[in-house]
């Protein structure tokens, strides 16, 4: 019943508990915490504030799907011990304007 996280995603801001949405989405997934990178955690995040925000909704794991990717980062057979998913926003999928950040080297 325990989670390893990293003091510098705490330093960022990172809270306890997490959201439920997002700890539905990690475990569909089977992710743990330390699995998930600084990048995947801000798209997780920016997803529930648009919905709760501006939408004015829960967040919803259909619409979660049709706008982002989770794909695994494996090393070999295994998944990476850190950093070991990849979340990424569709091509296709219709999202606000502007950009995400691509590159985490500004933390």
């Amino acid at each position: 019943g325990e989670r390893v996280a990293f003091i510098s995603h705490l330093v960022r801001g990172l809270g306890f508990p997490l959201h439920p949405f997002m700890s539905g989405v990690m475990f569909y997934y089977g992710l743990d915490f330390h699995q998930m990178a600084p990048k995947s955690i801000l798209h997780l995040a920016s997803f529930i504030t648009v919905c709760e925000a501006f939408l004015c909704i829960k967040p919803h794991f259909s619409l979660w799907m049709k706008i982002f990717d989770v794909k695994p980062n494996s090393s070999g057979s295994d998944l990476a011990k850190c950093g070991g998913d990849m979340i990424s926003k569709n091509d296709k999928a219709n999202w606000f304007m502007g950009t995400f950040i691509e590159t985490i080297k500004e933390w």
